[in-house]
């Protein structure tokens, strides 16, 4: 992923890239064989989090417990927040449930597990994600979104507004 992010600012050095779109499944590859391997990719993503800022305010006090912090979006993070650059993954959000009032909620783990878009802005904070849908050849072990939203954002540093959808 580092390789990825360094090659294009590397690249563009010249030429001012301030949006990088990986692309679909490079962080944890297409052979998603079931969802014990998937729970392990898994995190909780929420918007207006910046792990890379949470990590270094963490590293100080609680160096021990560093090592329990959510691997990719601490990653991504850093990465958006290093290069100074908006950053859209595919991540797989983990988002619990509860059986009772979701139906479709997994009785087992009771988690909903969703392929995710993530955009990170240029201090690594989450600026938005959503669950996509019809993502075909990952069920049972990614949730498809019951109810997909499309939905747009804005990139104040470069003015402008941009929408994620996967009906």
């Amino acid at each position: 992923m580092e390789d990825i992010v360094l090659r294009v600012h590397e690249n563009t050095r010249n030429h001012s890239c301030n949006v990088v779109v990986f692309p679909e499944a490079v962080l944890w590859g297409h052979a998603l064989p079931n969802r014990t391997k998937v729970l392990q990719l898994s995190e909780p993503f929420h918007i207006g989090d910046n792990p890379c800022q949470r990590q270094k305010q963490e590293q100080h006090e609680q160096e021990a417990q560093r090592a329990n912090a959510p691997v990719i979006q601490l990653r991504l993070s850093c990465l958006a927040q290093e290069y100074s650059m908006y950053l859209l993954a595919s991540a797989v959000d983990r988002v619990p449930c509860d059986p009772s009032l979701a139906p479709s909620c997994p009785k087992g783990d009771r988690l909903f597990l969703f392929n995710a878009a993530v955009m990170f802005d240029p201090a690594g904070a989450i600026l938005a994600k959503y669950h996509k849908s019809h993502i075909f050849g990952t069920s049972p072990a990614i949730n498809q979104s019951p109810q997909p939203t499309p939905i747009s954002f804005q990139l104040p540093a470069l003015d402008l507004t941009l929408g994620l959808v996967c009906l």
